[in-house]
């Protein structure tokens, strides 16, 4: 999901279509959603000047604020967890996850085919 709208901003401009394409959801509930986090102060709506309809959205300094915070305290976490962990010791463990997730997603594929 690195690539999605979701965590695409300052990146890109983000608009309602995006969120509703990504999510594969009904504009009516995006619309929604999205008053409900403009009401909390998540976000701010922006007219563009090339499209009255058009509004992009924008997030608040409370909600930029948030981000960092849990930025820093997953940095804290990741920290403490690979204590004393030597960088090849953490790669092969990543590795074998990727192998892993990658027999799921397998597994997953065939039991809706057959």
């Amino acid at each position: 999901m690195e690539n999605s709208v979701l965590v695409s901003y300052p990146d890109r401009e983000i608009y309602q279509k995006d969120i509703e394409e990504e999510l594969n959801i009904r504009s009516a509930s995006v619309s929604t959603l999205l008053k409900k986090m403009e009401a909390q102060d998540f976000i701010r709506r922006e007219k563009v000047s090339y499209d009255d309809r058009l509004k992009k959205i924008l997030p608040t300094s409370h909600t930029v604020e948030m981000k960092e915070e849990v930025e820093r305290h997953i940095a804290l976490l990741e920290k403490r967890l690979t204590a004393g962990i030597k960088e090849e010791e953490l790669r092969i463990f990543s590795d074998v996850l990727k192998k892993m997730q990658e027999n799921m997603e397998l597994t997953e594929r065939g039991n809706r085919c057959g």
